[in-house]
């Protein structure tokens, strides 16, 4: 998993891909990540989730945007 604000204010960070053996995303874990435009997240096999949907991405992207946010489930 990744944990709560594992990147949180990480400038560098643009582009992410997330495998399908991440089973949760902590609250706040990509928050203020300014320069972030899009994560790719193959939750196929999801258990966890996501803490609080909300505030994973909290002030995420340029200039408090948003991101693109691709999440991959099951057919």
């Amino acid at each position: 998993g990744i944990a709560d604000a594992s990147f949180a204010g990480c400038a560098g960070l643009i582009r992410l891909s997330i495998p399908e053996s991440v089973k949760h995303i902590g609250d706040y874990a990509f928050s203020n990540c300014t320069a972030l435009e899009s994560i790719r997240y193959d939750a196929r096999d999801l258990e966890g989730g996501f803490s609080n949907y909300s505030y994973v991405f909290h002030r995420a992207g340029r200039n408090g945007q948003g991101i693109e946010v691709v999440v991959l489930l099951p057919v």
